[in-house]
């Protein structure tokens, strides 16, 4: 938080709160210690039970004649201008319905306007942050840095049971991240990579509590935002994400808006791939949805984890399964009787642990090839093991976004850069849907230098983002609450 000094304006002596208080809910002006906005912008924290005052500098020192937010108007005494300072009392802002608000100041020199963002809660501890979940509607901002290494395995945000499950209850909230970051998250759908018997055999606590994410479907910090549901203005780092199937650091699921987001320093690690060609991961998200729409996004995330990263072997009835690097053992009865297609049954041939009563079935993170020995291509022609530096499969749209390129070793094969991402092109992928979905404009992955040149970031907004050559840029505080003290 920016901390400045300010000389306290001769107003606030006791004379003139004398004169306010002669009027009902008057303000009290900023005094030593207190807090207040710079720039037009303030938040409001609507979940504090007892009202309180906010001052927020509005480049002025006219006379405030009125002020109003809608149909709303402040009465005479709530509040006051002086030297710059809207003082306005709490008892006004209170009976504002939450969300983003633009109160109207006229002034004996013209109208200005104020930004204000009441909210039902300012994030500032990890327990608020994982709370949001008991109101996946609620307008929230952070107050501060949120660390959450503390929280043993952070439940994703958002729950998906099925897509037809009637208690599925995604995010249809408002997130503005004010420029803070979010870090240490570990959201972790197993022990290990390579397998998912006895998934929580050593966690513990740790294990995810809710049924929706135990399943390890499209995990990430938020398991998916809604199509009502707004990101933006956050950073991440330091998030440790294991899913299933559909994954990313951010999100498993991303069918709202996304925004001015960075996606720092973050390891995304995936289980199986179904060979479906939707059931992927990307360092941010797991897949766009038809509704969701994302612009503006920078990540860094440079580690993709497919099956194990080293060799394993697991037992059955006495038998010894190997788990070479980039496979995945999954266990399941459904799988008992299934003969494989040369990757996926290691008992197909009863070669390895008996027979097809075995309900052992091995997935391999390899770049896909047909019978014939020809390359399967994603939706855009691209050799494809499931992995993307960025989104995993896009319905909806990406936009001016970002990724740093970083070069993965299918299993078997060669390494090569992580592709961006995949659209849906029908006719590439009958089988998932004949129509034509998604768009990927001016984005791309580029090079560690490339991520500091300015010029990568031409589509970006200069007043949320700090953008200059030799650094990749960073966020800006869009509410700045400054300390107001006196200074003698």
């Amino acid at each position: 938080m920016t901390k400045k000094l300010y000389k306290k304006p001769a107003f606030y002596g006791a004379a003139s709160l004398l004169l306010l208080s002669l009027a009902s809910c008057s303000p009290a002006g900023p005094e030593q210690g207190t807090t207040y906005f710079e720039n037009g912008k303030f938040y409001y924290d609507t979940s504090v039970e007892t009202p309180y005052n906010v001052s927020v500098e509005i480049g002025t020192k006219a006379t405030v004649t009125s002020l109003s937010s809608g149909r709303n108007k402040a009465e005479a005494g709530q509040f006051i201008n002086r030297d710059g300072i809207l003082t306005i009392s709490g008892e006004f802002i209170s009976s504002l319905t939450a969300g983003v608000k633009t109160l109207k100041v006229e002034t004996s020199e013209g109208t200005v306007t104020v930004d204000a963002y009441l909210v039902n809660k300012v994030i500032k501890t990890a327990e608020d942050f994982q709370n949001i979940n008991d109101r996946l509607d609620g307008y929230y901002i952070l107050g501060n840095d949120i660390d959450l290494s503390d929280i043993d395995n952070f439940e994703p945000l958002g729950r998906l049971y099925s897509e037809t499950d009637t208690r599925n209850e995604y995010f249809h909230g408002v997130l503005d991240g004010n420029g803070y970051t979010v870090s240490g998250a570990k959201v972790l759908y197993s022990d290990s990579v390579a397998s998912n018997y006895n998934v929580y055999a050593n966690t513990g606590s740790t294990r995810f509590e809710e049924d929706c994410h135990v399943a390890g479907d499209n995990i990430g910090l938020f398991q998916v935002i809604g199509s009502s549901g707004e990101v933006m203005h956050l950073g991440l780092d330091d998030i440790h994400v294991r899913g299933r199937t559909i994954v990313g650091a951010l999100a498993g699921n991303i069918m709202g808006n996304v925004h001015d987001v960075y996606v720092g320093d973050c390891d995304v690690e995936m289980s199986t791939h179904f060979y479906d060609d939707d059931c992927n991961m990307g360092g941010v998200v797991g897949i766009v949805a038809g509704s969701g729409q994302v612009r503006n996004v920078i990540s860094e995330v440079d580690h993709l984890q497919l099956g194990a990263p080293s060799n394993s072997t697991y037992t059955y009835n006495g038998h010894s399964l190997s788990v070479e690097p980039g496979v995945y053992l999954d266990f399941g009865e459904d799988y008992v009787g299934q003969a494989g297609n040369g990757w996926d049954h290691p008992a197909a041939d009863g070669s390895d642990v008996g027979d097809l009563s075995d309900p052992w079935w091995r997935f391999a993170g390899v770049d896909k090839t047909a019978e014939n020995g020809s390359a399967i291509t994603d939706s855009n022609g691209a050799p494809t093991n499931g992995q993307y530096a960025f989104a995993g499969k896009v319905w909806g749209s990406i936009e001016n976004c970002v990724a740093l390129s970083f070069n993965i070793t299918p299993m078997n094969g060669m390494p090569r850069e992580a592709y961006f991402g995949q659209t849906h092109v029908g006719a590439n992928k009958p089988t998932s849907g004949e129509t034509d979905l998604g768009t990927i404009e001016n984005s791309d992955v580029y090079s560690a230098s490339e991520m500091k040149e300015a010029a990568t970031y031409g589509a970006f907004d200069s007043e949320i983002w700090n953008i200059e050559d030799g650094k990749v840029p960073t966020l800006k505080r869009i509410y700045n609450e400054v300390s107001f003290e006196d200074a003698e």
